[in-house]
């Protein structure tokens, strides 16, 4: 079983539906069915086959989604990395996951210079046009590798997700199911792998425009209105102003990052609460935990210390576990400690690299467990996340994070403007506000603070622009 196939059976039985609309135009697809064979052809001419590992630095685009599926019809294996710099990165992972080449637009393969290291310039290419392959799909056993991400990174070399044809089937299909994907959905979405999803069961791929261009979003308003979106904080924040009538739309699901009830009540306002899904997940399991919008608010409590994020997916076993060195111990109901999670899409682990595995795996009783990373507890068979458990500390005997501020003032009516971090042995908080608000924190606030640092803006991650940068607030 080739991943690819769903893609193809669509094609076939619904030629003339739109895969892939951009703003400028239409895709069909049978139109992006015949630009995959092209690209399928263009990368036998150069060289390229089966089980070949091929790097694909293409910005999202109807290119990068052709040029991954034509690899996955060659039989060969995609990689992935989240960024382009630092160059030195991209090398590592080129190496780790002993990449033949990397795919990329001709503008970058003729400025290869400002964007790779030396040592890769005689591998980047470009893809030109050929005549369709008439070759059949290369077939595939649900245990090879199809897709290599690697992610992370932040704190030492990225590691590179292994997912096989088997395993993005059931990711796909779970995401479908959850999501209430269908044949005609018009899907505008800011995660990746939604779209692969969109491909599988025939619904149309919005590539969002950005949001100053009106008349792209007026083309797509009048060819494809939108019944479906997926999306961050920050990037629904960008859609919703050029979405007609988003009181409309069938489905709304929100994640990457925590989700406070000032954001949620404000997009109940637009968009009935009961079609809003709030989704709990990470790279390695997607989703673990959903709730509506309408549960989160009923379910919301200011007297919690972490963020409702959900009842556990039905194919998704939570514990949550204290770990000290190789011992662990599961913690009772209420308790805070690391959420680590099992199920048939929880990624069981990365490409030949044992390190990654023993840091972010554990085996109990021959079960593969992921550990999230994430702090959190259960109660009453809901799922309540803290932040990072890294990044959490005692306060006079009581677990605190940087959740534990942010939420402080979201509940007190405060804009979201404040943070803080455990460093060196003192409480430093990062402030962002007026005067007004930064004096009313310092009078109610009630932990200790023995350094403020004051700043324009709190910063955001790369990929979501929702979640704070710690990482970059350390430095």
């Amino acid at each position: 079983m080739n991943i690819v196939q769903h893609f193809f059976q669509i094609a076939e039985n619904h030629p003339n539906r739109v895969a892939i609309a951009t703003g400028k135009r239409l895709w069909t697809f049978e139109q992006f069915a015949h630009l995959i064979r092209q690209k399928v052809a263009a990368l036998e001419q150069k060289g390229y086959g089966n089980n070949d590992n091929l790097m694909v630095m293409i910005p999202v685009s109807v290119e990068l989604y052709a040029t991954i599926l034509a690899i996955f019809y060659l039989g060969g294996r995609v990689v992935l990395v989240d960024q382009i710099f630092p160059k030195s990165r991209v090398a590592y992972a080129y190496g780790k996951a002993e990449c033949k080449g990397i795919v990329t637009l001709p503008l970058f393969s003729w400025t290869r210079w400002l964007f790779f290291s030396w040592s890769l310039f005689p591998r980047v290419f470009s893809l030109g046009k050929s005549k369709p392959t008439q070759r059949p799909v290369s077939p595939k056993t649900p245990d090879e590798t199809a897709l290599l991400t690697f992610t992370s990174g932040t704190t030492g070399n990225p590691k590179a997700a292994n997912r096989t044809h088997g395993f993005l089937d059931i990711q796909l299909q779970t995401i479908i199911a959850k999501t209430g994907l269908q044949l005609g959905d018009v899907h505008l979405s800011s995660f990746p792998v939604v779209t692969m999803c969109n491909l599988a069961v025939g619904a149309t791929s919005i590539l969002p425009p950005k949001p100053g261009q009106k008349a792209a979003w007026a083309f797509l308003q009048r060819f494809c209105p939108i019944t479906v979106v997926s999306a961050s904080v920050e990037h629904f924040n960008t859609y919703l102003p050029n979405i007609q009538q988003p009181h409309t739309l069938r489905k709304v699901v929100l994640g990457g990052s925590t989700l406070l009830p000032d954001f949620v009540r404000t997009v109940a306002q637009n968009i009935d609460p009961a079609r809003i899904e709030l989704v709990y997940g990470s790279t390695e399991a997607e989703p673990i935990a959903t709730l509506t919008a309408q549960e989160y608010l009923e379910q919301y409590r200011v007297e919690e210390k972490g963020v409702v994020v959900g009842s556990p997916h039905p194919n998704i076993s939570v514990k949550i576990i204290h770990l000290n060195g190789e011992q662990w111990q599961e913690m009772p109901e209420g308790h805070i400690g690391e959420i680590i999670v099992a199920g048939p899409h929880v990624l069981a682990n990365y490409y030949k690299d044992e390190q990654a595995f023993r840091e972010n795996k554990l085996l109990i009783n021959g079960t593969v467990w992921h550990r999230t990373g994430d702090a959190g507890y259960m109660r009453q068979g809901m799922l309540y996340y803290f932040g990072r458990m890294s990044l959490a500390w005692k306060e006079t005997g009581e677990w605190v994070s940087p959740l534990t501020c942010e939420k402080w003032c979201a509940d007190n009516q405060l804009p979201p403007v404040a943070t803080w971090l455990r460093l060196h042995d003192q409480n430093v908080l990062f402030f962002c506000g007026n005067e007004a608000d930064f004096q009313r924190f310092n009078e109610l606030f009630p932990f200790p603070i023995h350094r403020t640092v004051r700043l324009s803006g709190l910063p955001k991650d790369k990929r979501h622009q929702s979640r704070i940068d710690y990482a970059l607030l350390k430095k």
